[in-house]
């Protein structure tokens, strides 16, 4: 029985010392890196907004930020999209490949890096849950580099400077995170 007990002990301090690993690196993401924290998008909004994204089958899906790629990984279950995902949080990206492979999920990748320096050009889907700062610093490379046509669905804030690109906004009707209450859908188009 003490043994028991001491298992039990180590296992609540590993998953402590986990805990405090992970927050001091989404600390240093958010804070340090200029990033945004890992913060995931609820998953009943996640099943809305894939739903009225009407996503294709086939077509590439870019998630900026991804965190542990849920977005991705519930569009290529469900609509067969491929997709990447890329995140400066190794932590988060780690969970997201894990989670893929267990699912068995083969048409998605995820890369770790700067979401400033990927090539956004090839994507017919952008997904972003980005705060604001960030959001101001991406909208020229989007502007610069999206192709034509392509939609950008930017959830919980709007993106800066495309208002003339949004068609809809989906509320999800009230939350205690009012950042998470609404989705903005963007079709940019190449002036």
């Amino acid at each position: 029985m003490e043994e028991l007990k001491i298992i039990v002990f180590l296992m609540v301090e590993l998953l402590a010392l986990s805990m405090a690993i992970f927050l001091a690196a989404n600390f240093y993401f958010c804070v340090r890196a200029g990033g945004c924290p890992y913060v995931p998008t609820g998953k009943k909004r996640i099943g809305r907004i894939i739903e009225e994204a009407d996503l294709k089958e086939g077509s590439f899906v870019l998630e900026l930020g991804c965190g542990d790629g849920y977005f991705l990984r519930r569009a290529a279950q469900e609509r067969k999209i491929k997709g990447l995902g890329v995140d400066i949080h190794g932590i988060a990206l780690l969970k997201g490949v894990i989670l893929a492979r267990l699912a068995k999920i083969k048409n998605i990748k995820f890369q770790r890096g700067d979401l400033f320096g990927c090539d956004i050009s090839r994507a017919q889907v952008i997904y972003l849950f980005l705060i604001s700062g960030v959001l101001e610093k991406l909208a020229p490379k989007l502007k610069k580099e999206c192709s034509s046509g392509t939609l950008i669905i930017s959830h919980g804030f709007k993106l800066p400077r495309f208002d003339k690109y949004l068609f809809k906004e989906l509320d999800h009707g009230s939350w205690n995170m009012s950042y998470q209450r609404k989705t903005y859908f963007y079709r940019y188009y190449a002036d």
